[in-house]
């Protein structure tokens, strides 16, 4: 529980009657004010003393020796285990990074003198954390920080995740594989460094969700600042250089300058209407927008790769045209629809001229029969990977 508010605000006491049957609630948190507030009895939880961080260090980096460590690495391992202060998310990180090592003393040395001494917790914890990204391959790194973009302490959807990469040019093709394959493969690769916690998984094993570490995520968006990666924008300051953003409040259309460079624009929880994206000529990546309508002005976005809409609900409005102009979007990859309860969209033929398109994923979509295809062999959807809940579908050639 980060603080009283969410307390609050979610109504959280009303679901835990006191009956008097001796149930307990346990509550963790970070905050003191918090833990003193909710009730008499609290317990302080202690840093790991030095065998229990050394136990748990081996655990995570010696998993393929049953946790045993080869003996010329011992006291460079327990150095490294010193400088992390005993805190747990500290070791358990930095034991997944060297889990995937190599397993010398030169590289574990230099590991060693990596992570610097700080007298503040949270400080030093994300000093070590520092380490993960330091020591991620250059192709991971940018997937890693824009974990950053999800809202913080929430269930985070594994898809989401995978589209934003895509359209964002982060995953490359290897071989004869599916970008989608090897995105699937980069995200289980952070979870075994540890940098991810898995919450779900389907039947052949892959990520459904996960979550983010509040200071794992923390260390995205200071690395992501720090390297002009990704701008979260909350207050009136006006975004004019910035390439991809962050909204998470209520953003005015002169909020962004009209010859600002931004290429991805991702809203949690904020508000940023499709009508407003005009003048951003080179937009790639629109996610999580909400608007009442699909307006015109977004199918003059050509270099648009991923287009993720919430329709608001409109009384007594259930269906919703999808315009001819949609395929001026020729380098759309990605289209995500979500709509209120018992609407649909409806599709033009047009959109059978997409061929860079990969997915269409809309909550309910009504599709026009395309041309026979030896008619018209130039406007099947050759790229497509994903289509979900068509209202009309039809097993054609």
């Amino acid at each position: 529980m980060w603080n009283l508010k969410a307390w609050d605000d979610m109504n959280v006491r009303s679901l835990f009657p006191d009956t008097n049957n001796g149930s307990r609630v346990v509550v963790t948190t970070r905050n003191a004010n918090v833990a003193n507030h909710l009730g008499d009895y609290c317990v302080a939880m202690g840093f790991l003393d030095e065998e229990n961080s050394w136990h748990l260090f081996c655990q995570n980096a010696f998993a393929e020796q049953q946790g045993c460590c080869p003996l010329e690495l011992e006291k460079t391992a327990k150095m490294i285990v010193a400088r992390c202060k005993g805190l747990p998310l500290a070791i358990v990180v930095v034991g997944g990074i060297l889990k995937k090592s190599p397993m010398t003393l030169v590289y574990w040395e230099n590991v060693a003198q990596s992570i610097l001494h700080s007298t503040d917790s949270n400080e030093q914890c994300l000093n070590v954390l520092s380490l993960s990204y330091r020591y991620l391959p250059a192709d991971r790194k940018p997937c890693f920080l824009l974990l950053g973009s999800f809202p913080e302490d929430e269930q985070i959807n594994a898809p989401d995740v995978i589209k934003l990469w895509i359209a964002e040019g982060f995953i490359q093709h290897f071989h004869d594989t599916r970008l989608e394959d090897d995105a699937a493969y980069f995200l289980w690769d952070l979870h075994m460094r540890n940098l991810i916690l898995t919450e779900q998984l389907d039947y052949k094993g892959n990520i459904i969700t996960f979550k983010v570490h509040d200071l794992v995520r923390e260390l995205c968006l200071q690395i992501a600042k720090k390297e002009d990666f990704l701008s979260v924008f909350e207050t009136s300051r006006g975004i004019t250089r910035e390439r991809r953003v962050l909204i998470n409040g209520v953003v005015n259309h002169e909020t962004i300058t009209t010859d600002a460079p931004v290429r991805c624009l991702i809203c949690n929880g904020g508000r940023y209407g499709l009508n407003n994206l005009n003048d951003l000529k080179m937009l790639r990546t629109v996610s999580n927008v909400f608007t009442t309508f699909i307006s015109e002005s977004i199918f003059q976005q050509v270099n648009l790769r991923y287009l993720n809409v919430n329709l608001v609900y409109i009384p007594r409005r259930f269906l919703y045209y999808l315009p001819s102009s949609i395929s001026l979007l020729w380098n759309l990859q990605i289209l995500t629809i979500i709509l209120p309860n018992q609407s649909k969209v409806i599709a033009p033929y047009e959109i059978w001229e997409m061929l860079q398109l990969r997915q269409i994923e809309v909550d309910m979509i009504c599709l026009v029969d395309p041309l026979p295809v030896d008619n018209a062999n130039h406007m099947a959807m050759r790229s497509l990977y994903t289509l979900s809940k068509v209202e009309n579908f039809r097993l054609s050639e």
